[in-house]
């Protein structure tokens, strides 16, 4: 059935006598389980720490920013997962300062399911280089960079 944890102990011996105990806890997944194990996305950042039982997230990303890469890590490999009817790291093209997309899951039993609701928002700077280069977008949020005059007046704040 589900659910159950099993818990083993493994006593290794190395070629000196030295002795290390390791403890396997071993879990069965349910077949209708429909969340996700985790949901990351590049570039960007989800708005708060993925936990399972919140089906809805924001992620801000750069104005400059023109698509998305959404990653759902499934709990069980059987799980069926799709975003917006595509297959899971197809890139999601961003077209306005918002798109929405929906993530799909499946449980294994085809009994379940679960939708997860990711809002993509586009940072509004009011700052629009003539062309965006590479070396002002910052690498950790995909911001750019406010420098619109020299890096001593730089607003962005620095992840």
């Amino acid at each position: 059935s589900s659910g159950i944890n099993a818990e083993y102990g493994v006593e290794v011996s190395a070629i000196g006598g030295t002795l290390k105990e390791y403890k396997i806890i071993v879990s069965k997944l349910a077949a209708n389980l429909a969340e996700l194990a985790n949901l990351n996305l590049t570039p960007g950042r989800l708005d708060r720490k993925y936990q399972k039982k919140i089906s809805e997230y924001y992620a801000t990303l750069g104005w400059a920013v023109n698509q998305v890469t959404v990653k759902p890590v499934k709990q069980d490999p059987k799980m069926t997962v799709d975003i917006d009817g595509n297959p899971p790291e197809t890139p999601i093209q961003l077209v306005s300062m918002e798109t929405t997309v929906k993530i799909n899951v499946l449980s294994p039993d085809k009994t379940t399911t679960k939708v997860y609701t990711l809002h993509l928002l586009k940072e509004d700077t009011g700052y629009r280089p003539d062309t965006v280069k590479t070396d002002l977008i910052c690498g950790v949020c995909s911001s750019l960079y406010q420098c619109p005059r020299r890096l001593l007046q730089c607003c962005h704040s620095f992840c």
